[in-house]
């Protein structure tokens, strides 16, 4: 158990799943077989959940840091 709780949607993988990872990846992680691949995901063009009711643009360009807190502006 985490300090959390435990959810009944948890996707931790458990010590058997890990161990399992580890091994294939010191093996060299070797490419499985094409056919047992999972599909590529299909992207919708424009917006998925329908066109929002409004879309507001920054006046300015803003580049925030990578780390660090940005000081509030108003």
């Amino acid at each position: 158990m985490t300090d959390y709780g435990t959810f009944s949607n948890d996707r931790l993988l458990s010590k058997e799943e890990i161990g399992i990872l580890a091994e294939w990846a010191a093996s060299g992680a070797k490419e499985g077989t094409p056919k047992n691949a999972a599909n590529s995901p299909q992207f919708v063009e424009g917006w998925s959940i329908g066109e929002p009711d409004v879309i507001y643009e920054m006046p300015v360009d803003f580049q925030a840091p990578a780390s660090g807190v940005v000081p509030y502006m108003f």
